[in-house]
């Protein structure tokens, strides 16, 4: 409301306008998209966001589960960085991986050299970063990493969803354009 009065204010002209207009964080635009498209994208209507507490929660928990299971399966990928980094290191190492697992999935795509510990690496993060959708599924949540991956993502699959979206904005303001999201 306060950035929808400071607008008016600026733009006197627009006013109407800029009362019906859809003024929000890239999240709440991400969570709105999310909302319309639920049952395309498998997701529940009603699901919520995570907070900040309980995505890292369950994040930890989808880490330390996923690797103790490889582990008790003998995976040889988990056990070579067991060794590599011992069992809490590896844990501290792969959480960061899925805190920014945009970057890395990024990554995994890239065409970058594969040493025997980054195809480990990869393996590990790749079965954690499932466990930690699944856990997120069960319990009807996403984080905001989720909005703004899965927003891109259907923008990326659909591109009549996306082409519907340019045609309602002809115009978008970004405040606070420090949030490079």
């Amino acid at each position: 409301q306060e950035l929808k009065t400071r607008l008016a204010e600026r733009l006197a002209q627009e006013r109407m306008d800029l009362m019906t207009a859809p003024i929000t964080t890239f999240h709440g635009f991400a969570m709105r998209v999310l909302r319309d498209h639920a049952p395309t994208l498998g997701l529940s209507p009603s699901f919520q966001i995570a907070s900040e507490g309980e995505a890292a929660a369950l994040l930890h928990r989808a880490v330390e589960e996923t690797v103790l299971l490889l582990l008790d399966q003998q995976d040889p990928h988990v056990v070579y960085l067991c060794q590599r980094f011992k069992f809490r290191r590896l844990l501290m190492h792969l959480i960061p991986l899925l805190e920014d697992r945009w970057s890395f999935q990024q990554f995994i795509q890239s065409n970058a050299p594969r040493t025997e510990t980054i195809s480990a690496i990869i393996t590990a993060f790749l079965a954690c970063d499932a466990h930690y959708a699944d856990l997120k599924r069960a319990h009807d949540v996403l984080d905001f990493h989720d909005l703004e991956i899965m927003t891109w993502q259907l923008f990326q699959d659909d591109p009549r969803i996306l082409t519907d979206y340019q045609r309602q904005f002809r115009h978008i303001l970004v405040d606070e354009f420090q949030d490079t999201n």
